[in-house]
């Protein structure tokens, strides 16, 4: 995927919210990896010893978007 879109799998981010399907198989490409604590995988659920552990693990889209800007200052700026 990330060659289809003209870049390498370390510069895009799979924002996801099922460490089983969204964050193990961008994990196997290469791609860094955020996960969103929605659904079935809530905040505070233990975390299976199978598992990849994601890049960033949030509790929702605002604690995200924080992560991000903290992680990559100026990537969110509005112009």
């Amino acid at each position: 995927m990330p060659q289809q879109l003209h870049c390498a799998a370390a510069d895009c981010l799979m924002i996801g919210d099922r460490p089983d399907t969204d964050i193990a198989g961008a994990e196997r490409l290469g791609i860094w990896t955020a996960l969103v604590r929605t659904g079935r995988f809530a905040p505070g659920r233990d975390w299976l010893a199978d598992l990849p552990r994601p890049n960033i693990d949030v509790a929702d889209l605002a604690a995200l978007m924080d992560a991000l800007d903290e992680a990559f200052p100026g990537l969110l700026a509005v112009p």
